[in-house]
């Protein structure tokens, strides 16, 4: 994927190719695209659901608004402030997914 706004904290929620994750980030931090899977535990989505420091949150929305306040993201978070707009929508299924 090639994210052509190149600013840092540019980001892209999309499906994850693999099926135990729901959606993944990729992200622009660094001077690079980089790319997180957003895992699902115990009705909580978080970057790292193993580790207990790591923020979770109940929906990925709550979870790309604690991501957009740079003051919260460690130097290994994503930091998710400048979404890139998507040529298709997410379906209303998709968003449904977002939410539960």
């Amino acid at each position: 994927m090639c994210i052509i706004t190149p600013s840092l904290g540019t980001f892209l929620l999309r499906d994850s190719a693999q099926e135990e994750h729901l959606f993944s980030v990729s992200f622009r931090k660094y001077g690079r695209s980089l790319h997180a899977r957003i895992e699902h535990y115990q009705h909580t989505f978080s970057f790292d659901s193993h580790d207990p420091a790591v923020f979770a949150a109940p929906t990925v929305t709550k979870l790309i608004e604690h991501y957009k306040d740079p003051a919260c993201v460690m130097f290994f978070e994503p930091m998710l402030t400048a979404p890139l707009p998507r040529s298709e929508p997410f379906s209303l299924q998709q968003l449904a997914r977002a939410v539960i």
